[in-house]
């Protein structure tokens, strides 16, 4: 069984590290916390202000906040949705990711009408990042019926003891998940505080909502270790036969309020009346309660994959599958014990172990010909024999430069492989061609050209790749390489005759076989003293020649 919120490798997974918490019987003391107290700064209320622009203050080493930034308009109180705030905020972590400095000297001038330095100046960016030029309302204990914490939604900014201000990103439950600046002098998304904790030590809640505004979050009840905690995109993972509660917030409280649960996708992620879901088949399902009355309504993204026996099982169906398809054998027991656990931990995908048995050194060993491997590779690949058309074309492709890795690549990216891999729920992945000839077929089949027209022989592997790389690099014109080719040791060896040499010139710069008026007048410039280097610049120079040119794209 695997339930977990979805962690990514982009900026929006946090890996939270130890730092202070300011809230008590979590690690740090009061004294410590004191360094970290802000340096409030009242400035005038008349205006009201837009996010300022940011500059990086190299020698300190951290983000400076400036002041000066243009003036706007105050409106009225957010009227968002929480997951729209949530989502909000969320977009600004790259920016300020976990880990960034962020102490006392760091000043933020809100759109609310004032500065302040340290935590609650990054408490007010982020509520700025969720609700722009929205009013404010400062909830102090009289303000409120019942505890703090049933009074706070997601985007408001907490003070607690010790003078810390933290922003609320997510409402679970039996706790709260915040962004916060001035935590040792950090930036750190993803704290967990208690619902104990902030009842028993807020001071008072800087909201942006208005007194009638209701809101309603949902989350799966999970739960989260105090120091370290995913936030990202709503999204969880679970596995068939999985079940998880979602709770269901609504703020201000309504005892009487009648939630509706849905499901985008019943048929892998199924949800109960009381908000349990419940992994039915491998899929997306978007899971939404709704309070109809007040036209509220919050989102939660569900992934469901098949448990983890049956994933198991079908990747060893699919190394079984290569085993059989491409060494043409059953499988061994120390192959068994290695590719399935490879592609299970997602170390590998299709694409990198159908290369480990594509060249291994079994296969290599079988010293296979062209149109063997594309049978081979038809069969693995597309799951299928080669037709004759296909063949072919493959063929063709290889008899002109272009390597086995080129045409292995074809096979794994093509839509067959990729429905092939998603039916054992595997990765399909990509192949990364390396080879310079590899990179652009129509250059690789004008130098083979030259190959064959010139020196009369397809060209080797090296000089394919560095005649490619040296056009690539635009070390040299097309004309240049062709020069090359005719004023080669090699192509001088052949001691060919005026007739011959001129014949040759005929099939590589104008492609096509001589005429006997233009032989002649081609001979009798060489019999009267005209260099070969000279008759060569005539055919370079020609408009058959550049029209060869432009049909490879170069």
């Amino acid at each position: 069984m695997k339930i977990n919120i979805k962690r990514k490798t982009c900026a929006y997974a946090v890996l939270l590290g130890m730092a202070c918490s300011c809230f008590t019987g979590i690690q740090s003391s009061a004294d410590e916390l004191s360094e970290d107290a802000d340096m409030y700064a009242a400035t005038e209320t008349d205006a009201y202000y837009n996010i300022p622009d940011i500059t990086t203050d190299t020698d300190a080493g951290y983000v400076e906040i400036g002041e000066e930034h243009e003036a706007g308009l105050l409106l009225a109180y957010s009227a968002i949705s929480s997951d729209e705030a949530y989502d909000r905020m969320i977009a600004i972590m790259p920016e300020y990711p976990t880990g960034m400095t962020w102490t006392n000297d760091n000043y933020y001038k809100w759109n609310c009408g004032w500065g302040a330095w340290g935590c609650m100046g990054f408490a007010h960016l982020v509520s700025d990042a969720a609700f722009g030029n929205a009013g404010l309302r400062t909830l102090y204990k009289d303000d409120i019926n019942g505890d703090w914490f049933d009074a706070i939604r997601v985007g408001d900014v907490v003070r607690v003891p010790s003078n810390h201000s933290v922003t609320v990103l997510r409402i679970c439950d039996d706790y709260v998940i915040v962004a916060e600046g001035n935590a040792s002098g950090k930036v750190r998304w993803g704290r967990v505080i208690s619902k104990d904790d902030i009842n028993s030590n807020c001071q008072y809640i800087e909201t942006r909502y208005g007194a009638d505004t209701q809101t309603i979050t949902i989350s799966p009840d999970l739960w989260y270790d105090y120091w370290i905690a995913d936030v990202g995109p709503r999204s969880l993972e679970i596995e068939t036969g999985d079940t998880c509660r979602f709770s269901v917030r609504i703020t201000p409280a309504n005892g009487n309020a009648t939630i509706q649960w849905t499901s985008s996708n019943p048929d892998a992620v199924e949800v109960s009346s009381d908000g349990t879901i419940t992994g039915k088949s491998a899929g997306i399902a978007v899971i939404t309660a709704t309070y109809a009355e007040a036209g509220i309504s919050s989102s939660y993204e569900v992934a469901c994959e098949l448990d983890y026996a049956t994933r198991y099982a079908n990747v060893q169906s699919f190394v079984t599958r290569l085993y059989e398809k491409c060494l043409d054998r059953e499988p061994d027991e120390e192959g068994m014990n290695t590719w399935p656990d490879i592609l299970m931990s997602k170390k590998g995908t299709g694409a990198s172990v159908a290369k480990g048995f594509v060249y291994s050194k079994e296969y290599i060993g079988k010293n296979v010909s062209d149109e063997e491997y594309l049978n081979m590779l038809y069969r693995v690949f597309l799951d299928r024999e080669a037709d004759a058309e296909g063949l072919d074309t493959w063929l063709g492709l290889m008899e002109q430069g272009l390597s086995r890795d080129y045409v292995f690549r074809g096979f794994v990216q093509s839509p067959e492989y990729t429905n092939i891999c998603q039916s054992y729920g595997i990765e399909r992945g990509t192949v990364t061609l390396t080879q310079p000839r590899d990179k652009n077929p129509n250059m690789t089949r004008f130098v083979n050209r030259l190959y064959v027209y010139v020196l009369g022989r397809s060209g080797e592997t090296d000089g394919l790749n560095d005649w490619c790389k040296a056009l690539q690099n635009r070390l040299y014109t097309p004309v240049q390489v062709g020069d090359f080719f005719v004023l080669s040791e090699e192509f001088k060896a052949k001691n060919l005759s005026d007739e011959e040499y001129i014949k040759v010139l005929y099939r590589a710069y104008l492609g096509r076989e001589y005429d006997e008026e233009g032989l002649n007048t081609w001979l009798e410039l060489l019999q009267s003293g005209t260099s070969r280097e000279t008759v060569l610049r005539g055919f370079t120079n020609s408009v058959e020649f550049e029209k060869i040119i432009k049909s490879f794209g170069l």
